[in-house]
This record gives C-alpha cells, structure tokens and sequence, in this order.
C-alpha cells in the first residue's frame, strides 16, 4: 500500500495473474516458504516481456470490472467496486481475507443486477448496501441478553432499509424500463356455437401495453 492511501481504496488491491488464474479456473500455486512474490516484476534481460504480460493481465481485470459494473470507464468501474467493498466486507475480511475470492463476490453481486450504465450501477451498489446492513440490524435484533426495547429499535431499522430496498428495486425498474409491465398471450380459444372468440396477442397492464383483438 502506497503512503496516505487509506484502508478502503486498498481493500481490493489483488495480483491480477491469481485473479486470471481463478477466473480461467487454473489451481493457484503454492509458493515456497520464505520467498515472497514479485508480482510482475521482471527478471533481467526480460523487461519488455515481462512487462507487457503484466498490462495484459491488469488489462483482463479491469475489463472484468467493465462488463460487471455496465460502465466505459475503468477508473469508475474500479472505484464501484472499492464502494462496493467498503460496505460489504467486515474488518477481518479486509485484513484477513482471500482478496481474489473477496473480488469475484462482489463482481458477482453487482452483475446480477445486469447494470446497463453509470446510474444503474451506481444504484446496484447503493442496494447491495442497504440489504447488508437491513440484515445487520435483523442479526442484531436476535443477540441474546438486550432487552426488548433495544431488539425493537433493531427491528425497526432493519424494517426501514427493507421499504428502503423495494424503493430502489422499483427505481431500478423504471431505469430498465420494466416497471409495471404485464404481458398475457393467448395462444388457444376454444369456441362454442354461437360464440366470440378473441384471437392474436392479448396485452394488458402497464404504461404503453396495448391489446390486439380480432373477432
């Protein structure tokens, strides 16, 4: 870690041929007791190459963060991630933790959530928050030995990020454009004599659904 950076822009700080290996699903190798690793740093008379393989695979991560977090650039998609990190890792994770293990579960989350842009990516991360800590304060409401006020203060906050959490589902929607669309197809009518029958594709429920009926 670089001098002044803090704790949380270094939570996600992993070696990207480790991450490419997990992610190709090679078995990451052990290293020798009493040797550290040199990352990418090149033996000499190898520079250029050892150099150039290094990018590549740096390249590959931030990619990764691209296509996960549905954003163009890599700094912001970066910096998603590390937000992400912060309000889903618990102190022992950050200090402790499998950081590339750490890294795939969090990429992970926010991509199902299939974020299409900055807006809704920014939003997936908002809402991977608010269920961590409604599930914080529901773990909280059943701690033994606190009296019933105390659990009912948790279980009032916990109810609060949950209304919290239908609102950003429903504000994820509308960006999708997803909200309040229903569709209903009749694909076979069976008519007695004398009857009406309604055949084609029958479309009812939400903003801008229409109905196609044919008698």
């Amino acid at each position: 870690m670089t001098k002044g950076a803090s704790s949380r822009d270094s939570v996600l700080v992993v070696d990207p041929k480790e991450f490419s290996d997990r992610i190709h699903g090679k078995k990451p190798q052990r290293k020798k007791a009493g040797k550290k690793s040199t990352g990418v740093v090149p033996k000499c008379g190898e520079t250029e190459p050892a150099k150039l393989d290094g990018e590549k695979l740096l390249a590959e991560v931030r990619e990764i963060q691209r296509n996960a977090t549905g954003v163009k650039g890599s700094n912001f998609a970066q910096r998603l991630v590390t937000n992400a990190a912060s309000l889903l890792l618990s102190e022992t994770e950050k200090k402790e933790g499998d950081r590339v293990e750490l890294l795939l579960g969090i990429l992970e989350g926010i991509e199902e959530f299939e974020p299409k842009n900055g807006i809704q990516a920014m939003l997936s991360v908002q809402m991977l928050g608010v269920h961590e800590v409604a599930l914080k304060f529901l773990r909280n409401a059943t701690r033994e030995g606190q009296t019933y006020g105390n659990a009912n203060m948790h279980v009032n906050w916990a109810a609060r990020f949950m209304k919290l959490f239908v609102e950003q589902t429903e504000a994820m929607a509308k960006l999708k454009g997803t909200a309040g669309q229903q569709k209903v197809t009749v694909e076979h009518v069976t008519v007695n004599s004398g009857g009406q029958a309604v055949v084609g594709n029958v479309e009812t429920g939400g903003r801008g659904a229409s109905e196609s009926n044919e008698t």
